[in-house]
């Protein structure tokens, strides 16, 4: 067992494994709020389509993130978009 491994687990009481390990941070501190304004237009992305061999990972990582309940799903009431035209390297 390497010394970094032998640390971890003499003091693993002191690092947070979970949302419930850490109970005493307020919401306002780690929790991330989108500012939305009341008068933007819903536009909808493009949906991205992503080969198989880099979805499976995503997905695992994904539903990691939610049992450990680091992550949720939030259903905003208007479209999220980029709304800058970004400059293509190929110059197109």
């Amino acid at each position: 067992m390497s010394s970094l491994q032998w640390i971890v687990q003499a003091n693993a009481d002191f690092f947070a494994w979970s949302m419930d390990d850490m109970s005493g941070i307020g919401l306002e501190f780690h929790c991330n709020k989108l500012p939305i304004y009341q008068d933007a237009r819903p536009i909808a992305q493009r949906k991205r389509k992503m080969g198989e061999e880099r979805c499976q990972p995503v997905w695992q990582e994904i539903s990691k993130l939610l049992a450990m309940r680091f992550i949720r799903e939030v259903d905003y009431k208007t479209w999220l978009a980029n709304m800058f035209m970004i400059k293509k390297s190929n110059e197109k």
